[in-house]
């Protein structure tokens, strides 16, 4: 009597723990060769790299220019920190203001990426993302 009643028992301390645990970073794959790419690593100024490279210029005239291009595509933003000693701190500080304009701008996907010094998204760690 005493082992059938500390099964279920068991079992939920087995399940509770197990879910506890965070998951691991996801990983972008891209597949949409329409998006718009916006390299955000450095401070106040940005980069498109996607649809057209244009050189790095202030984050008001990069969003500017996305403003022109199809709002039905996907954005993605790949964002650097500027000082590593905060993490995600840091990038939900630089990510917020990329996705209210980039909602305002009626983008309705973005994807907010960590940098790890490359230009190309794919397989770049998801920080977060809005549908």
């Amino acid at each position: 009597m005493k082992i059938s009643a500390l099964m279920p028992l068991a079992a939920l301390a087995i399940l509770s723990s197990s879910c506890a645990t965070t998951p691991p970073p996801q990983s972008l794959h891209n597949t949409d060769n329409s998006a718009v790419v916006i390299d955000s690593s450095h401070g106040k100024s940005s980069q498109m790299l996607q649809p057209a490279t244009i050189v790095r210029q202030e984050n008001d005239r990069i969003l500017a220019r996305a403003m022109k291009l199809s709002r039905d595509q996907n954005a993605i933003v790949i964002l650097g920190s500027d000082d590593d000693s905060h993490g995600g701190l840091q990038y939900r500080i630089r990510g917020t203001p990329w996705f209210v304009e980039l909602r305002g701008l009626d983008y309705e996907h973005a994807v907010l990426l960590q940098d790890t010094g490359v230009t190309i998204p794919e397989g770049l760690i998801t920080l977060t993302e809005y549908f």
